[in-house]
């Protein structure tokens, strides 16, 4: 399979359907990563919050529609 046969089926729909399910995906892992380095529920006096994967899933994932 080359490139120009995928190039070829690639409509704007599907365009549509990889970008909504790809952008949440790589921006959730992206909000993770800035949480996740917070040793427990909050960082005193930063007001900063560590948060859990499917949090950020769902939050980036809404954030889409």
């Amino acid at each position: 399979m080359k490139l120009t046969d995928l190039t070829k089926n690639l409509n704007f729909f599907r365009y549509h359907l990889l970008f909504f399910t790809f952008t949440p995906l790589i921006f959730s892992g992206i909000f993770y990563a800035v949480t996740a380095g917070n040793p427990g529920p909050a960082v005193e006096g930063t007001g900063v919050r560590r948060v859990e994967y499917i949090d950020a899933l769902f939050l980036c994932f809404s954030a889409m529609t």
